[in-house]
């Protein structure tokens, strides 16, 4: 968000940029949509030239795509927070990517892939905008995955469950 910035005057700028960011953050406290987000946030740019905005190249889409990305951001952070300060009941992270029409080939690919606590916040989603995927958390009173996927170089690949202990 803050790289629409350079391009708005500065006092306009650090305005629109603080209700964004505003609007952001209580929509996420509240559990509001993204829709909902939006739709306050639109409601108080009404007062701004919001031409500013589109000339800068930042479109409605474009904005949209970053507040999907920054809540879905501040949500797998939430997670990913909540379960390392329960690493003693979590054997393991699986990657869920929501598998439909518009799934990435990279989401595709690590979806159902599961890692090590410690190298799962190398593949913490998201990791590209829009993304929609999540890791679930594997406790230990679910039945041990039988393979922990790693990377190495540039190949995906299956080791035993118990190489990482």
């Amino acid at each position: 968000i803050d790289f629409m910035s350079s391009e708005l005057s500065a006092k306009q700028s650090a305005e629109i940029i603080a209700i964004i960011k505003q609007e952001l953050a209580f929509g996420i406290q509240s559990g509001s949509s993204l829709s909902q987000i939006i739709e306050k946030i639109e409601d108080r740019l009404k007062g701004y030239d919001t031409s500013l905005i589109d000339s800068s190249g930042v479109s409605a889409p474009m904005l949209r795509t970053q507040l999907r990305t920054a809540l879905n951001s501040a949500y797998n952070e939430g997670r990913r927070q909540a379960f390392y300060k329960n690493l003693d009941v979590i054997q393991g992270f699986r990657f869920s990517a929501v598998m439909d029409g518009r799934t990435t080939p990279r989401c595709a690919s690590l979806h159902g892939k599961i890692f090590s606590a410690v190298e799962a916040v190398s593949y913490w989603p998201p990791i590209h905008h829009n993304c929609r995927s999540i890791m679930t958390a594997i406790t230990i009173t679910q039945p041990q995955p039988e393979y922990i996927a790693t990377y190495e170089l540039t190949n995906l690949r299956s080791i035993p469950t118990g190489y990482f202990k």
